[in-house]
């Protein structure tokens, strides 16, 4: 198959409003009333200054204006909550994206007092954030998801390092990598998993599968599922791709249910797709006693089922 045909554009444009993980971190700690994600949403006149999660994997690979990220073992950090401050704001562009990024930690904490103050109504809200070790430099609020976001690429980028290493030592075997390289010159590095698994797993969990000797998780067959439906999924093919959640579910259920899909959340949603959308194929994931994937194909005009697996041949009812 050839990838540089079946795969859509990428855009390049930056959009820093959230964090390269495609989210603002902490989203469970956003206030009620939407404070905190609009204090610390980056503003437009600085997006295009910022790492976007939209550039390909190897755009992010030959990246090299990272700046350090600050080692806390043996060094005396100030705490985050000191670091909260009323102090007018005296940062540059360049201070800010060359200063060295705060710990996963220390900003997870940054997030709680943050959002606790800005919360507070009888309290002074926070102006600035005074940064951890580079004391005279003062930042707006919203540094806190350019920080955020800076840690998620480095760290995407180390994954994707190992990976590529493993890619390049099975081309030096004779396998055609030429497939999988165009596939990383298009994929957005910072590309989420749309299945309700844990809301920080994103493409990159495939830099841990290709250089692991792991068996094949829940995670890995969910991000592939995302990634088929990046390629080829969607109402112009009239496929629906779902996601291992799926099949659980349906294990769960009697063998002759006396249900209605309105009570169950998952169902409901699926019956909405097949019914007002224009989908007529389904395929999802299922694990058979827990050593085992096979792949469930549901054709809605036909009223068929089939699954496939590598250890028996294809069954169709």
């Amino acid at each position: 198959m050839n990838v540089s045909e079946t795969l859509p554009s990428v855009p390049t444009a930056a959009i820093a409003s959230t964090s390269p993980s495609g989210m603002t971190p902490n989203n469970d700690l956003i206030s009620i009333d939407g404070v905190f994600d609009e204090v610390t949403r980056v503003p437009t006149s600085f997006e295009a200054a910022s790492l976007s999660s939209t550039i390909p994997i190897t755009s992010l690979l030959i990246h090299d204006g990272f700046p350090p990220l600050l080692n806390e073992h043996g060094v005396d950090i100030p705490s985050a909550e000191s670091c909260i401050v009323d102090n007018p704001v005296n940062w540059t562009g360049d201070r800010l994206l060359q200063s060295p990024v705060p710990s996963r930690k220390w900003l997870g904490t940054l997030d709680i007092e943050l959002n606790r103050r800005l919360r507070c109504v009888d309290g002074t809200p926070p102006v600035s954030l005074r940064h951890p070790t580079v004391t005279d430099l003062y930042v707006p609020l919203w540094a806190v998801n350019i920080w955020h976001g800076l840690l998620n690429a480095v760290e995407q980028r180390e994954k994707w390092k190992r990976a590529q290493k493993w890619i390049e030592d099975q081309g030096k075997q004779g396998v055609d990598i030429g497939g999988v390289d165009e596939l990383l010159r298009r994929l957005p590095w910072g590309m989420m998993i749309w299945a309700p698994v844990p809301s920080h797993s994103s493409i990159g969990i495939f830099a841990d599968l290709l250089s692991s000797t792991s068996w094949l998780s829940e995670s890995h067959i969910d991000v592939f599922a995302s990634y088929l439906t990046f390629r080829i999924g969607g109402s112009a093919s009239g496929l629906w791709i779902g996601g291992v959640h799926l099949a659980v579910l349906l294990k769960a259920l009697p063998p002759k249910p006396d249900w209605k899909a309105d009570n169950v959340k998952v169902l409901a949603h699926y019956e909405n797709i097949f019914t007002t959308g224009d989908f007529t194929r389904l395929i999802f994931p299922a694990n058979v006693n827990g050593n085992h994937w096979i792949l469930f194909s549901v054709d809605v005009e036909k009223r068929e089922f089939c699954f496939g697996s590598s250890s028996y041949l294809s069954v169709c009812n």
